[in-house]
């Protein structure tokens, strides 16, 4: 089997400047394996999720090419016939074709689309059945009166395309292909009119029809959109000035799962923080809803102090997946303390403590009557798992004072916990806050247990009064390495007389040799940008002790064509995120944007990564398309993040019904294939305010 590298430099070598192609559906969260793998291993015949992510360097535009390329050499994407027609996989995701059409599906969510005519205008022409065609290891195409339909099946998903060899303008308007679409699914279109969302009745598994492409016979990229009218998805092409045959590339197919976390009681505001660990085959995901009432019946106070919910999957993800949920809760919490506003769980399958403690933040906690002081709190899952109960233990900063907001941030691996304490100063209570503070509690010999008095105080930089830092916290180890810290100050412009600020900063420490105590003294990550407004730091991640990455929700990408920038006419202010192997240095980041970005995104609002290395990265901007919407993007190493160089997102991801979807994300990967790799992200608008939060895996 030749290797993805190889097979890339082949492709590059023989592409010409005259070649065109649509982005291919980056499949990166669709589906978790469908067998165990032994640890380190990838299913025979398939490419593995380290040579995958080397597509991820390229030109959107190339990616097609290249994943029908390998398609065609790994065995495991060839098709297979049978009575009916062929039929292909395509990372979890089933495709069967007859001359019915083709049929995409997963567990018991399913659409069958067929090309029902075409033409100019209202002026369709409808098109004769016609047999799936085999005409390659990986691709059929269905050959109809004028139109050729065509599929080819690789490791980044099913593409879609259609060919049309000559204009046939009876009628005035756009070139129009219609495809009718069956089965238990109903589409919605998005809002750029680029993609549509399928969704079943509960909007429980959602398909995704996107990157549509439209080009002419000299590789001129042609206006189009998509609409749905009849029960029929529309693909229409402003083909005025274009050459023919005209190639329609749209790609198919994203599979999400929705969590049965859609809260129905308004203002909650669930999937405000929201974390994600692995267990054998299965997930635990954690959502945080800070303004929730503790429940009577699980002798809850009754108080809307907020809760946590703690997600755990069995037989995870088919149409057999049953979630069980757990609510955590402060045994003496009160109305406001917004219990719940962060959340971390320990998954770093190195550390025999992966999946054991969960830490929650109360930064509006009132503590020795001090209003907003905030308060921490841990949980360590009892040895028949999770269940509804109050803490193990709460942890405080004993000289806090009114409006500090301790537990505003947290982060949890191995026996250590991370504190950030932003003291915003637009608290009507914070008479004494500063720049902000963050600590470092070291789990003592005898367990976790109720303190004040933190192991270690990183120490706060010469910053000004209301730099807020503290306002994002990530703490990480490797396999036998010391332990490292992340601490964003985003110095956010214009809040509380903040004179000085901007454009935000981060700062690491590393673990002392002797283990976390005193004073630790950090290592300063500055914006690469230096603009005022950025706001860097807003969200940090942090994995295995040497990778960081940093949102930077308010800044603008160089107009340059990659890898030196995001594109020529890229909307300034879309946000950027910036990928950091501090082993090889902190001056040459990895900066990664989405390919979809817009002014005012908020594009790296949230961070995260996984704890094993840092080969996915989630990141969330949550005002894409307005705050009641929202998006999520997933992002795969290419190796290495320490050359310059500007990524464009694997796969984007959203919810149809938004609710600031990707205010806070989080991501999990399994070293060993054996349980798949997770994303989560969640959007506490949604539902006035109810919430929901969002697994999508593969």
């Amino acid at each position: 089997m030749k290797s993805v590298i190889r097979t890339i430099a082949e492709i590059t070598q023989k592409q010409s400047a005259s070649f065109f192609s649509a982005a291919v559906f980056a499949a990166a969260i669709a589906i978790a394996p469908s067998s165990a793998q032994p640890a380190n291993s990838t299913p025979a015949g398939v490419a593995s999720h380290s040579e995958l992510s080397k597509l991820d360097v390229l030109p959107a535009s190339t990616r097609s090419y290249i994943s029908g390329a390998l398609g065609d050499d790994l065995p495991a994407y060839h098709l297979q016939g049978n009575v009916n027609g062929f039929h292909s996989e395509s990372r979890g995701l089933s495709s069967d074709f007859t001359a019915r059409g083709v049929e995409i599906s997963r567990d018991d969510a399913h659409v069958r689309l067929y090309l029902d005519s075409y033409g100019h205008g209202s002026d369709l022409n409808k098109v004769t059945s016609a047999a799936a065609t085999r005409v390659g290891e990986n691709r059929v195409e269905y050959r109809h009166a004028g139109i050729a339909e065509w599929y080819v099946n690789g490791p980044l998903g099913l593409e879609q395309g259609f060919t049309i060899q000559q204009a046939q303008k009876s009628s005035s308007g756009p070139l129009t292909v219609a495809l009718a679409l069956t089965g238990n699914m109903t589409a919605k279109v998005d809002d750029d009119a680029k993609g549509a969302i399928l969704s079943d009745n509960h909007n429980e598994r959602q398909f995704k029809y996107s990157g549509l492409i439209a080009t002419d016979a000299d590789g001129k990229e042609l206006s189009s959109r998509l609409e749905v009218a009849g029960g029929r998805l529309l693909i229409k092409v402003d083909d005025a000035q274009a050459r023919y045959p005209v190639t329609i590339d749209p790609v198919v197919y994203q599979y999400q799962s929705t969590l049965p976390a859609t809260f129905n009681n308004p203002y909650t505001d669930g999937g405000v923080s929201v974390a994600v660990d692995g267990k054998p085959k299965d997930f635990v995901v954690v959502v945080g809803a800070q303004y929730a009432i503790q429940p009577r019946t699980i002798h809850g106070n009754g108080k809307s102090s907020g809760v946590v919910y703690v997600f755990e999957s069995a037989n995870c993800c088919a149409a057999n997946t049953t979630w069980t949920r757990s609510t955590l809760y402060p045994l003496n919490g009160a109305a406001g303390d917004s219990f719940g506003a962060s959340v971390s769980i320990e998954n770093n399958a190195y550390l025999s403590s992966e999946g054991k403690t969960i830490v929650v933040g109360a930064p509006k906690r009132t503590v020795n009557s001090h209003a907003a002081q905030g308060q921490a709190y841990v949980f360590v899952r009892p040895a028949g798992g999770w269940a509804n109960r109050s803490e193990n233990a709460a942890l405080t900063d004993g000289s806090g004072q009114p409006g500090f907001e301790f537990g505003f941030s947290i982060s949890v691996q191995g026996n250590n916990i991370a504190v950030g304490e932003p003291q915003p100063p637009y608290g009507s209570s914070c008479t004494s806050c500063g720049a902000g503070a963050a600590y470092v509690y070291a789990k003592p010999t005898g367990g976790w247990a109720t303190t004040s008095t933190p192991s270690a105080t990183v120490s706060t930089p010469s910053l000004p009064t209301g730099s807020e830092f503290g306002f994002s916290v990530s703490i990480s180890n490797g396999p036998s390495a010391l332990g490292l810290v992340a601490v964003g100050a985003p110095q956010p412009i214009g809040f509380g007389g903040c004179n000085g600020c901007g454009p935000g900063s981060a700062y690491l420490y590393d673990e002392p040799t002797g283990g976390w105590s005193g004073a630790v003294t950090p290592v300063t990550v500055n914006d690469p940008n230096n603009t005022v407004s950025d706001e860097f730091g807003m969200s940090v991640a942090t994995s295995m002790g040497y990778l960081l990455v940093v949102g930077s929700p308010n800044a603008t990408c160089p107009q340059l064509a990659p890898p030196y920038g995001c594109g020529m006419n890229y909307h300034p202010n879309t946000g950027l995120a910036y990928e950091y192997e501090i082993n090889y240095g902190l001056t040459t980041p990895g900066v990664l944007f989405p390919s979809n970005g817009a002014t005012g995104d908020l594009f790296g609002a949230s961070v995260a990564t996984d704890g094993k290395g840092g080969d996915l990265v989630a990141v969330g901007a949550p005002d894409h398309n307005g705050r009641s919407r929202g998006a999520g993007y997933l992002f795969i190493s290419p190796g290495h993040w320490d050359s310059p160089g500007y990524y464009s997102e694997y796969q984007n991801v959203a919810n149809g019904s938004g609710g600031q979807f990707g205010w806070s994300s989080a991501a999990y990967v399994d070293m060993g294939l054996q349980n798949g790799s997770a994303a989560v992200f969640g959007a506490p608008v949604t539902n006035s305010y109810s919430g929901a939060a969002y697994l999508y895996y593969y």
